[in-house]
């Protein structure tokens, strides 16, 4: 009797060492894709922000230039345009690439348009976490 009491206890002892095992790793995993979650939608904010810097700054550039040279500034919105369109499509090429394995199934998104409305989900998300109630 004493020895299958000391077999139970063992095999009880192992039963709850290994299930502890798994809800632990269980629950670094999902602690892990919540950070990286985090991590990919800081990442589209700083896309979006340098977006709306480089616009600025272009379109500041481009009107200067049109007061001086109105063909030379057609032809250069031209190359700025094909060259954002490249960017962006580079951009999203390596932002998938890079995004771990892993935890592509939380990935919303491939392709610029859908990047852009997940932005815009995130704004709208912390601007209803703020108080903001103006749209």
């Amino acid at each position: 009797m004493d020895e299958k009491l000391l077999v139970v206890a063992i095999l009880g002892f192992f039963s709850g060492y290994i299930l502890k095992f798994l809800l632990g790793s269980y629950q670094t995993f999902m602690e892990l894709s919540f950070f990286v979650e985090m991590c990919a939608d800081e990442c589209l904010k700083l896309m979006g922000a340098t977006i709306y810097q480089t616009s600025y700054i272009e379109q500041l550039y481009f009107h200067l230039l049109q007061e001086v040279d109105v063909e030379g500034s057609k032809i250069l919105k031209i190359e700025m345009d094909e060259n954002f369109e490249e960017w962006k499509i580079h951009t999203m090429n390596s932002f998938v690439a890079a995004y771990p394995p892993k935890y592509r199934w939380h990935l919303e998104y491939a392709d610029w348009e859908g990047a852009m409305n997940k932005l815009t989900d995130i704004y709208k998300r912390e601007k209803s976490l703020n108080g903001d109630s103006t749209e």
